[in-house]
Parts: structure tokens; sequence; C-alpha cells
């Protein structure tokens, strides 16, 4: 059950799980079947401050963004990816926000993430991953 849980919810390339978290939604053995997974590659495995956190492995979110495209249409995908960024951003990954919109072309909103972005990658050394993040932007988006 949790398996088919955390596909959906990484589908349209959601916030990394926490096992914790897992266990709370689904009364299931939330760990277990992630480390299954992990085992099987279709989940990546990080520490961080929430404890490990998971992720699908890109292959598995294009595949199931493919999915939902063609079943769904693209404007259902594009309102997925939005919901999907601002869950991200919620969850302190606006890296993640940011290239999941600039996939989606969603511009305005990226440059909005990118904004928000940019005094945490001044501050941390980070400038020239700002500038390229901005080359993504297209020239309409940045006047």
């Amino acid at each position: 059950m949790f398996a088919g849980f955390a596909v959906d919810s990484l589908r349209g390339g959601g916030p990394p799980l926490a096992a914790t978290a897992g266990d709370a939604d689904t009364g299931d053995d939330a760990a277990g079947e992630l480390d299954g997974m992990v085992r099987q590659g279709l989940l990546s495995r990080h520490a961080s401050s929430m404890g490990d956190t998971y992720e699908a492995h890109a292959l598995i979110r294009q595949g199931a963004r493919t999915v939902i495209r063609k079943r769904d249409g693209d404007d259902s995908a594009l309102t997925l990816a939005l919901k999907t960024a601002d869950l991200l951003e919620a969850h302190g990954q606006p890296d993640q926000a940011f290239d999941l919109l600039i996939e989606h072309r969603a511009q305005e909103r990226a440059a909005e993430v990118l904004e928000a972005l940019a005094p945490h990658y001044a501050r941390s050394g980070e400038a020239s991953r700002a500038s390229r993040a901005v080359t993504l932007l297209d020239a309409e988006t940045l006047h």
C-alpha cells in the first residue's frame, strides 16, 4: 500500500518523503517498503534534518509526468507541477521547485522562486548558480 502512495506522491517530482511521515499517514511499515524501493533503484535515500528522505529516480518522475500528460492533458500536468512546486518550497527545497517550474515553462512562477533564492545564493557564495538559473528564464520574464 505505501509503495503506491509513494509513487502517487512523487509522480510530479514532489517533495521527498520521510519514512516517519509515511508511517503516520498509511499505518504500514513504510520504512521497510521504502528500503525495498531504494534497493530496486526506484528511490534514492538522502539524510537530512528531517531524517532519511526519499526521492523518486528521475526516470520514474519523467515517466509519471508523461503518463499524467497523456491521461489528463497539459493543463492538468501544469496544475500538478505548480502544486508540487509549492510543496517543494514549503519543504525547504526551492531549488527543486525552480527546476520543476522551468521544466513546465512556468516562467513567471520560476522567476518568483529565483528571486527568493537569490539572497541565499549570494550569502553562500553561489552567485554563479544564480547566474546560471537566470539564463533559464526567457527574456520576456526578465523585463
